[in-house]
């Protein structure tokens, strides 16, 4: 349980990810449907991370005993790579609400 699988599972969830962009490309789910898939991966990702730090911290902080620890780390680990790469991509989406492009308008002025 100690193998971290960083390279496997960022290409299976960038594959995901290309495959339901393409499913939208093809008209087989709609845009909507697509990001609220990836949304609730990436709620999903989050809280399984989450809620196994807090377990972890806990006990560290509280010298339990966990049969599991190590379990609990990797499963921390993993979905943390999934979360990373999905926030990457959620970031992109959003990039032009901060960044936004100039019109042509914009630059003759």
């Amino acid at each position: 349980m100690t193998d971290y699988h960083f390279l496997p599972i960022t290409l299976i969830t960038l594959l995901i990810y290309v495959l339901s962009r393409l499913a939208v490309k093809y008209k087989k789910v709609s845009l909507f449907w697509q990001r609220r898939f990836c949304n609730y991966f990436l709620l999903l990702s989050f809280l399984v991370c989450a809620f196994s730090s807090l377990v972890l911290v806990m006990s560290i902080e509280y010298q339990w005993y966990l049969a599991a620890y190590r379990r609990i780390l990797w499963l921390h680990v993993e979905s943390g790579v999934v979360m990373l790469v999905l926030s990457i991509i959620h970031i992109l989406w959003h990039l032009r609400y901060f960044f936004p492009r100039r019109t042509a308008v914009e630059s003759k002025q």
